[in-house]
């Protein structure tokens, strides 16, 4: 059977405030003071185009290493989905989870509930598209909360779930993005999950 993959913010961890939060600190220590209380308003501020433009593209690298490190350093005051881990306990089929953040990190705040992951690999040993094209083939569905995760997905031919409970990304261009399926909470992640493991066993 394939294993189910996982993204950890927004899916597994309520992080979006710590990440509004992080970018906001960064672009203060370059004196720009911007309220970030919205995806609208984290894309502007400090999207890939507002990295670009405030140091360059050869430096805005730095920039996502500063936050990702900001984050890991906020990493156990982050408050879990728990009915989300109870989703995944009970998933039967080994579960990889694939971040773009620090998985060192991700291991700190999940202690004993990392356990339940076959694997955790985040940005210590590459890029997340890099990451996710290395475990296609033992990949059956992906969870995840943003655009640019559905968009990797559908470049490897991988079947996604789009989840909005604690979306990085609006909900609306979730849905345009064109996931195979969206969970509005816990029941719904079960029930399509259920779905999946169902065809893969159909398939078998």
């Amino acid at each position: 059977m394939k294993a189910v993959g996982f993204d950890y913010d927004g899916v597994i961890v309520n992080s979006r405030s710590a990440a509004w939060s992080a970018a906001e600190r960064i672009l203060a220590s370059f004196g720009i003071v911007v309220p970030i209380d919205s995806s609208k308003t984290m894309e502007e501020a400090f999207g890939h185009a507002a990295q670009d433009a405030l140091v360059g593209a050869e430096h805005a690298g730095a920039l996502r290493m500063a936050h990702r490190l900001l984050m890991r350093h906020r990493a156990c005051d982050l408050k879990l989905f728990d009915d989300i881990i109870a989703v995944v306990a009970n998933v039967e089929a080994p579960k990889i989870l694939v971040t773009a953040g620090l998985a060192d990190g991700v291991k700190r705040r999940l202690g004993r509930t990392a356990s339940l992951f076959d694997e955790i690999v985040g940005f210590e040993s590459g890029r997340k598209p890099d990451l996710m094209a290395q475990r296609v083939g033992r990949l059956g569905v992906y969870v995840t909360d943003t655009v640019s995760d559905i968009e990797i997905c559908r470049a490897l031919g991988l079947p996604v779930i789009a989840c909005t409970w604690g979306t990085h990304d609006d909900v609306q261009m979730l849905a345009e993005a064109r996931p195979d399926a969206i969970a509005n909470n816990a029941a719904g992640l079960a029930s399509v999950l259920n779905d999946f493991n169902f065809k893969q066993k159909e398939g078998s």
